[in-house]
């Protein structure tokens, strides 16, 4: 009942971002990957700028600076119009660097502790949830205050690994 692996009838795909401010999901998208004409079209109707809002309350007007994994789909020629009409300017992460992608420690954390719960709910012989009851859980972990303490944590110890690349290396307070 419960594969080691998500099956595709109960994947959630979601974008979302986080800042010392904490989590916000942009988007969640039907299928297992978004594209650029699906990302274009979030971003246009300004639910990143929204989550931007969320996550920065104390800038809700920007600029923002959005680290961009490597996704293509975030680069896409015709978003850059988009980002720039939205006080949006992405900041690249090198590629294969999950330590300086705040948002895959996140992702590892919500994984771990979704996964804790489908094996609590199999201890307890409770029947797996189906995808809509599996979403709302998401969304109420994902909106739970120890997800925000965890995205905050992220985002600051970012900043810390941050202090250290700009120092070339050698750490300090």
């Amino acid at each position: 009942m419960y594969d080691k692996q998500v099956p595709l009838s109960r994947a959630l795909p979601v974008c979302g971002g986080l800042s010392e401010g904490g989590f916000a999901a942009v988007f969640w998208h039907p299928h297992k990957k978004t594209n650029s004409t699906e990302w274009a079209k979030a971003v246009r109707a300004g639910a990143l700028r929204d989550a931007l809002k969320q996550i920065n309350p104390k800038r809700r007007g920007g600029p923002w600076t959005v680290l961009a994994d490597n996704e293509t789909f975030l680069r896409a020629k015709p978003l850059r119009t988009v980002y720039t009409a939205q006080n949006i300017r992405l900041w690249d992460v090198p590629p294969k660097s999950p330590d300086l992608n705040p948002i895959e420690m996140f992702w590892g954390w919500a994984k771990a502790k979704l996964r804790r719960m489908d094996l609590e709910d199999l201890r307890k012989k409770r029947k797996p949830l189906n995808k809509m009851a599996y979403k709302q859980r998401v969304k109420k972990v994902f909106g739970s205050k120890k997800a925000q303490d965890v995205a905050k944590a992220c985002a600051r110890k970012f900043r810390a690994i941050c202090k250290v690349v700009a120092k070339d290396g050698a750490a300090y307070g």
